[in-house]
């Protein structure tokens, strides 16, 4: 897709919902999230959000074509390199194609 994809972290920490910046982009090259691409990036630095339970991933809509499929998301913390946080998500994030939305939350 050519349109500005973005993220947000959602975690659990001392009992309590926790948050990184709303929205933060994903977009380190004009070529991000082409088909059959795997995409890397930093985001961040962030406090500590805990056991991330839940991310709030997708785009503006903008461009040709901004349809886009996610196969899934792991966050892996810098600081902790060990602890992974998987989101299956195999869903296409375009009005045309179910469950037509650009933006979804996933758990």
């Amino acid at each position: 897709t050519d349109a500005n994809v973005s993220i947000t972290l959602i975690g659990e920490k001392d009992g309590k919902q926790t948050k990184s910046a709303p929205n933060v982009k994903l977009n380190n090259s004009k070529n991000n999230f082409e088909r059959g691409a795997l995409e890397i990036f930093d985001v961040g630095p962030y406090p500590d959000l805990g056991k991330l339970t839940a991310i709030e991933i997708g785009h503006d809509g903008t461009g040709m074509g901004s349809g886009w499929h996610c196969a899934y998301v792991e966050v892996v913390a810098v600081t902790r390199p060990d602890e992974r946080f998987f989101f299956p998500i195999d869903a296409w994030f375009d009005v045309k194609e179910p469950p037509q939305k650009t933006r979804q939350l996933i758990k």
